[in-house]
């Protein structure tokens, strides 16, 4: 019976810690200066996200770009402001807004990728523009001299 109880008690801890990460993006959006109508508000509070599924606040992020997707500013503290609070889904809030409101790509991306470079283990390159292809594909990458030596680096490493 004990046992039941404790699991009970963590349970519920665990289903509350991840609805007020919720909470906390809806109130870091207002915070932000974000007028939110009393139906969008209420649908980020709702949204659920959790460390394994977070599909709905995504959605709902989207939507809320789509919305002021007339005040490029607004886009850009609207993913700026959902990636501080959830970093880990800076690249899924991009890639949503991009496939809602493709014309805003370039936004998206400086929004998403300058409030949480290091999203996915500091990989920025996995955002995908509005045809599908990832944006950094045509990165250009220096190389090390073929010997493998360092010559003339100035680097201590």
């Amino acid at each position: 019976m004990r046992k039941l109880v404790i699991t009970s008690a963590i349970a519920l801890a665990l289903s509350v810690t991840s609805a007020n990460a919720d909470v906390d993006t809806l109130n870091a959006l207002k915070a932000a200066g974000i007028i939110l109508t009393t139906e969008q508000a209420a649908s980020i509070e709702n949204a659920t996200c959790s460390a394994t599924d977070c599909q709905a606040l995504t959605d709902e992020i989207a939507a809320l770009v789509v919305a002021n997707s007339d005040n490029e500013a607004a886009v850009q503290t609207i993913l700026s402001t959902a990636s501080q609070v959830h970093p880990a889904q800076s690249l899924a809030f991009g890639d949503a807004a991009v496939a809602a409101a493709p014309a805003l790509a370039a936004t998206i991306l400086a929004a998403t990728t300058q409030a949480a470079p290091t999203a996915a283990g500091g990989d920025i390159g996995g955002f995908t523009g509005p045809t599908g292809t990832n944006q950094n594909q045509n990165a250009s990458i220096p190389s090390a001299p073929a010997s493998g030596g360092a010559a003339g680096s100035s680097s201590p490493n």
